[in-house]
């Protein structure tokens, strides 16, 4: 699997029993949100990619305003 960030072959990591992907490049962690359940990836604790939230939050707001 590669970073969506960089682009870097990213490697599995087991920390307090659980497993994590995480790119050695440039820090960045595969995690799921807990609202939507949906993987991000977060990087120095900030979410830094979440494609599918983003495009839920977009058909979100193209119903509200009407242009669906």
């Amino acid at each position: 699997m590669k970073c969506p960030l960089c682009h870097t072959a990213t490697e599995i990591k087991i920390v307090d029993g659980e497993k994590l992907v995480h790119c050695p490049a440039c820090g960045a962690v595969k995690d799921i949100n807990p609202n939507s359940g949906n993987v991000i990836w977060m990087k120095n604790g900030r979410v830094t990619l979440a494609e599918e939230d983003v495009k839920q939050q977009q058909q979100k707001h193209l119903k509200r305003y009407g242009f669906i």
